[in-house]
């Protein structure tokens, strides 16, 4: 079981089983990335590559196994796990844009560079500083830009 869904297990949620747990690892990994703030910092760099696209990650099957488990990964973990639904409640509006955001990124989303830089690129900064106890969460699009022509929920068919 991967270090995601094996969270989600004894935090007393039940792991999403309808995605590759390779993709969902990598997807989670990404968004663990963009809430710390380092994919900004990375991009700025010469030297910058995607994470996901660099060959040593690539030998990872779970990039989570990578992440020490201080004080501020968890926190992030945390935030991400109730972003995507698992333990703050929502309201079904923002529950079917999320499982949509969802079936859009996390398929294929380990050998797909197009879409692992996309949800780099769309990421807004409020992901990485909306407070996690915020008792009321807005759209998919508060957190990932729309660019023109398109909604954040129909990008990567």
């Amino acid at each position: 079981m991967s270090v995601f869904r094996d969270y989600l297990r004894r935090q007393g949620a039940t792991p999403d089983f309808q995605f590759d747990e390779q993709d969902e690892s990598w997807f989670v990994f990404s968004l663990l990335l963009i809430r710390l703030g380092l994919v900004a910092r990375l991009e700025s760099a010469p030297w910058f590559e995607a994470p996901l696209t660099s060959t040593v990650l690539r030998k990872m099957p779970d990039p989570l196994k990578l992440i020490d488990p201080g004080v501020e990964a968890r926190e992030s973990l945390k935030f991400v796990s109730s972003f995507l639904c698992f333990f703050v409640p929502k309201g079904p509006r923002y529950l079917r844009e999320i499982a949509s955001f969802k079936e859009q990124y996390i398929p294929n989303f380990y050998s797909n560079v197009e879409k692992q830089l996309h949800l780099y690129e769309s990421a807004l900064p409020s992901f990485a500083i909306t407070p996690l106890d915020k008792a009321q969460w807005e759209t998919v699009a508060t957190y990932f830009r729309v660019r023109e022509n398109e909604t954040p929920l129909t990008r990567h068919a």
